[in-house]
């Protein structure tokens, strides 16, 4: 019996775990989104990728590429996470 309600609480933390630590969404793990929450979270806190246009993307990469200091793969990569985040956002809308 005690070994059950260990097993039930461990499996109730790790289904709260990836809620906590900030807002947004967690990511999916690719390159383009550890920038994305590493590098703009210093200077605001991170956007819902799926909230914005793809054209607000590009431009405000392309704006805020340098001082972020990401290189031009870089921003490839982010702008490839955020467009990613927006079709796969809106495919649970559909």
């Amino acid at each position: 019996m005690a070994a059950l309600a260990v097993a039930m609480a461990a499996a109730l933390v790790l289904m709260l775990l990836p809620g906590c630590g900030g807002t947004g969404p967690r990511g999916d793990g690719s390159a383009g989104s550890r920038l994305y929450y590493a590098r703009c979270r210093s200077c605001h806190s991170p956007y819902d990728p799926a909230s914005k246009t793809v054209g607000w993307w590009r431009d405000n990469l392309d704006r805020y590429a340098q001082r972020a200091h990401l290189t031009a793969s870089e921003r490839d990569s982010v702008m490839a996470f955020v467009v990613r985040a927006k079709v796969t956002d809106s495919l649970h809308h559909y």
